[in-house]
């Protein structure tokens, strides 16, 4: 699966990104970007945040340096909706896509192109679910892990005196 999140729509899109989003967009940004990762990390999905740019060109960075994970500002002559339109309709198999936003026009488009389409709050019941699961493979882990190690070597210890 690759999720294509729209990212200022979805920052505005939820309450919890929305205030943070008036005081400091970049910090809005940041946050989404970091929940936006539990879902790669979590359920191994490709992930692509797609904000609108002010640079003459598409920028595009890897923040943890796997190419499944992409950050990406849109040029100033496009909107992060356009990008994210075209990246979904030239997609091999846009049934393999599914489109995070409350853009009913972008939605629309990519859904009749056979693309998933996921709200702004089902993002975020995503981004939780991944959440619960990481803590209960750790939960797990550390249970089983719990009064395991000892040191099974027959060796006398002597300390000198």
């Amino acid at each position: 699966m690759h999720v294509l999140v729209d990212g200022s729509n979805v920052a505005q899109g939820l309450p919890s990104l929305r205030r943070v989003w008036r005081q400091d967009r970049d910090r809005a940004r940041d946050l989404l970007v970091s929940m936006a990762r539990e879902i790669h990390d979590g359920w191994s999905w490709q992930v692509t945040v797609v904000f609108d740019g002010r640079g003459s060109e598409i920028a595009c960075s890897y923040p943890w340096g796997v190419d499944t994970f992409a950050v990406i500002f849109s040029p100033s002559n496009l909107t992060a909706d356009a990008v994210i339109e075209r990246m979904g309709l030239r997609s091999a198999d846009p049934s393999r896509i599914a489109v995070v936003s409350a853009d009913h026009m972008i939605l629309d488009s990519l859904r009749a192109a056979g693309a998933q389409t996921v709200s702004p709050q089902v993002f975020e019941e995503w981004v939780e679910s991944c959440r619960r699961s990481i803590r209960e493979k750790s939960d797990r882990r550390d249970h089983s892990s719990a009064g395991a190690f000892e040191n099974r070597l027959d060796i006398p210890f002597h300390p000198e005196s």
